[in-house]
């Protein structure tokens, strides 16, 4: 009996200890040959976790000093979210507000200040436990860093009490296990202008020519309870309806019960002129499902346009000289 209190106690001993070790774990390593980029990284970026109600979970946070000098930094965590009403805004933070989907509340961050010189690395844990009546679903949270400003005497000498606050956060996606809806769809895909008079712009990195981009946006929407990752490619066609070039669609978040807006560029190489038709083809995340749009557009060379004017301006003059000046007088013979 008592060989088995004496195991069981040392059985507790060791989970404790191990649970101890786990939630703390704050260390500092050094980072050589720095560069002094004057701020401070934080990372991952973003923590994409699945959990069932009641699990604990632990992650790891690093916070790199750029900032060349001292600097204090100081944690928080806010909740986020989309919007329903303006497709460029991705996530917004809720300051002191709980989110429509928070779960601020099931964070404790093991560091809440701490200071660095230049070229440390900080690490320190992030504990979430998720509730037992957590609801199924997405639910999102952001880790972020404060670097703690310090007063410029110089400023404060000449009377100016404006601060600049830099802050850098880490992003969790927390889907509950449970009964989920996947509801999302292309709401819509268009391009900037109708008519694109194409004039000499910057020089496309790739193929080193000088041209103005073409402009299209989609909008896509999330109504169901989970994060989606649409993803797909856009298909250019001339007039003829012959396929002249692709851009790869990257896969983009959807925070669930929001709106998402996306731009992309096509840069046209060489010499492109007429009706264009541009094909959006985007698989919604989920099932397979594909939406597809187009929208038309023309493009006006306007370099090449004046290029032909001016040559066809001076034949009409050289000609109109050749007229004036220059007779063709025919002999005949006898």
């Amino acid at each position: 009996m008592r060989n088995s209190r004496v195991l069981l106690f040392l059985v507790a001993v060791s989970l404790f200890m191990g649970a101890s070790l786990q939630a703390q774990a704050a260390r500092i390593e050094k980072l050589k040959d720095l560069k002094n980029f004057n701020d401070f990284a934080v990372g991952p970026t973003q923590f994409e976790i699945e959990a069932n109600p009641g699990d604990t979970i632990v992650k790891e946070i690093q916070v790199d000093d750029r900032k060349g000098e001292r600097q204090t930094y100081q944690t928080s965590v806010e909740d986020f979210e989309g919007s329903m009403t303006d497709p460029t805004q991705t996530a917004i933070l809720q300051g002191d507000k709980s989110g429509k989907y928070s779960a601020k509340d099931w964070f404790s961050v093991e560091l809440k200040e701490f200071s660095l010189e230049h070229g440390d690395r900080q690490f320190f844990n992030v504990m979430i436990k998720v509730p037992k009546d957590a609801d199924p679903g997405d639910h999102y949270a952001s880790v972020l860093v404060t670097a703690v400003p310090q007063d410029d005497p110089t400023q404060l000498a000449n009377g100016q009490n404006v601060r600049i606050i830099s802050r850098v956060g880490s992003l969790f996606f927390i889907r509950v296990k449970g009964p989920a809806s996947e509801v999302g769809k292309l709401e819509s895909f268009g391009v900037s202008k109708f008519w694109n008079w194409r004039l000499p712009g910057e020089r496309d990195a790739k193929t080193g020519n000088f041209a103005t981009p073409i402009n299209f946006q989609s909008v896509f929407s999330n109504t169901g309870t989970v994060r989606l990752r649409p993803e797909g490619k856009i298909e250019i066609f001339n007039q003829f309806g012959k396929l002249i070039d692709t851009l790869p669609v990257e896969a983009y978040n959807v925070l669930r019960d929001s709106l998402r807006g996306i731009d992309y560029q096509w840069t046209p190489s060489g010499l492109f002129m007429g009706k264009y038709t541009a094909v959006l083809t985007l698989n919604r995340g989920y099932g397979d499902q594909v939406d597809v749009r187009s929208v038309q557009f023309r493009i006006i060379p306007l370099k090449e346009i004046i290029i032909v004017i001016i040559v066809l301006i001076i034949i009409f003059v050289f000609y109109r000289f050749f007229l004036k000046n220059i007779k063709i007088e025919v002999k005949r013979k006898g």
